[in-house]
């Protein structure tokens, strides 16, 4: 059986699932700050573990600022 942190997410899946936009992904890919899978030349997966192990070793995606404030 299949779980979602065995499915590669693209970029986008990623930002989307850690709250950041897709270039700190790609960002944070040149940095080696998070794994990846490298698919052909230009197609890049990030293994789920990859976004539990952010989720559970302290990062915390940031808060968006409530309605009426600047």
């Amino acid at each position: 059986m299949t779980t979602t942190a065995d499915v590669p997410k693209t970029i986008s899946e990623a930002a989307l699932l850690l709250n950041l936009s897709p270039a700190t992904i790609r960002a944070w890919v040149r940095s080696s700050r998070i794994g990846y899978i490298r698919i052909g030349q230009r197609s890049i997966r990030i293994p789920g573990s990859e976004i539990d192990r952010l989720l559970t070793d302290g990062y915390h995606p940031p808060v968006p600022p409530k309605e009426g404030r600047p």
